[in-house]
């Protein structure tokens, strides 16, 4: 008896009328390719970049680049970060591989640069990416045909 009122139940289950699921939509801004922050504005680099916190002098600093997305087999490196005066100078090589993926993760950079302590004035700030590609998967050393990737230059003053 528990057996047929259980295969009647089933259809009767599966011809109930759909459950209609309320939905939204939220546009996020688009994150800023480089911010400037105190280097305690967060445990992680993450939270730094998100951290919305303004330099200000005696504080150290932070530079944070964010780079476009890249595969597994992509890397990245700082090759220049040097301060003269009250001029920054930011260079960084991306090698991007280009082919078939599996398994690929896809990831976004953010490159930190320690600034330390600036005093009050106004500093400016070169950023430029060099990127690289290669063709072999466990090869980005082989990495040729350079062009411009992130160009930046930004004027920060700290109070």
């Amino acid at each position: 008896m528990a057996l047929a009122l259980a295969l009647a139940l089933v259809p009767a289950l599966a011809a109930a009328a759909p459950t209609k699921l309320s939905s939204s939509i939220t546009r996020s801004p688009l994150e800023p390719a480089v911010v400037i922050v105190p280097a305690g504005a967060g445990k992680t680099v993450l939270e730094r970049y998100r951290s919305g916190a303004k330099p200000t002098s005696s504080t150290p600093l932070v530079v944070i680049v964010r780079l476009s997305d890249a595969n597994s087999p992509d890397t990245v490196a700082v090759t220049e970060a040097q301060r003269d005066g009250t001029k920054i100078a930011i260079a960084i090589e991306a090698r991007r591989f280009r082919g078939p993926l599996a398994a690929n993760v896809v990831t976004t950079p953010l490159v930190e640069i320690a600034l330390g302590d600036l005093a009050q004035g106004t500093y400016t700030i070169d950023i430029d990416e060099q990127v690289l590609e290669f063709t072999k998967y466990d090869a980005p050393q082989t990495a040729s045909k350079p062009r411009r990737g992130l160009s930046s230059s930004i004027t920060l003053t700290v109070q």
